[in-house]
């Protein structure tokens, strides 16, 4: 599945991603995320590894943008090094809220920012 390993603790919603990302895909994180968001007395963060994502749909690029207008969501890190992938992150950070797109060449610079940004909107260490 390309998009798995979705779990949800301490503020964080953390997703992999792998090959190629379709929109019904995308759908399925989107609402796996707003569920979280909505039910988070706290802001919280997306995390994703899209490290060996090849490609993502324009439908999958549409929903992404979409995803970072949920409310009590303060950003969506991505670690992603595949030149397509990087550019269709690009689009989706562009497309979607302001700012809240955020585009890491490794897992762990994603993970470090995405806990930063819990503990200052929450106060909450991770």
């Amino acid at each position: 599945m390309p998009i798995d390993k979705m779990r949800f603790e301490n503020g964080i919603f953390f997703a992999h991603e792998s090959g190629h990302i379709t929109g019904d895909e995308a759908q399925t994180w989107a609402a796996e995320l707003y569920r979280h968001a909505t039910a988070s007395e706290t802001p919280i963060v997306a995390l994703v590894d899209a490290l060996d994502v090849k490609s993502v749909s324009p439908q999958a690029s549409t929903i992404f943008a979409r995803a970072t207008t949920i409310d009590n969501l303060i950003c969506v890190a991505v670690a992603v090094v595949n030149f397509v992938a990087v550019q269709g992150s690009r689009m989706v950070s562009l497309r979607g809220e302001s700012g809240r797109t955020v585009i890491f060449e490794t897992f762990e610079e994603a993970e470090t920012y995405a806990r930063q940004q819990v503990e200052k909107n929450t106060g909450n260490g991770v």
